[in-house]
């Protein structure tokens, strides 16, 4: 599995953000589902049947995105899914810069999603975990 994405105008990181707190506002454990596709990146908050809702922020790659790869783990299954913290990823985003890098990477054996805020070169690896299905 492989992902990065550069969003690299002030809109399209701000467009992001918007995405990443109206998400905030939906979870309630404070995670987000994350599901990249080949042509879009999405945000997923799902509660209980019992609560009954799901919202999925959609953003399609051409509208936010300058570049954006991805590859899953078969050409049948092309899709990444993973959870991650919410808190940790809007620490990381708070910072009001003109363009962003989003990179899936191992660090120490354990995947993490790579943040790098071009400007000030502030990197952040938030820890993700990825649903696999064979």
């Amino acid at each position: 599995m492989r992902f990065s994405a550069i969003a690299d105008d002030s809109k399209s990181v701000e467009a992001l953000t918007t995405a990443i707190s109206s998400a905030a506002k939906y979870s309630k454990q404070g995670v987000v589902s994350v599901k990249i596709l080949p042509d879009s990146l999405s945000f997923v908050c799902a509660t209980g049947v019992r609560d009954g809702f799901f919202m999925e922020i959609r953003m399609e790659q051409q509208e936010v995105f300058s570049a954006f790869h991805m590859e899953g783990l078969a050409p049948d299954n092309n899709a990444i899914v993973f959870e991650m913290d919410l808190t940790q990823l809007m620490q990381a985003m708070t910072i009001k810069e003109e363009a962003t890098k989003w990179k899936l990477v191992k660090r120490n054996n354990l995947p993490h999603l790579a943040i790098e805020m071009r400007v000030n070169a502030i990197l952040k690896y938030i820890p993700v975990m990825i649903h696999c299905e064979r």
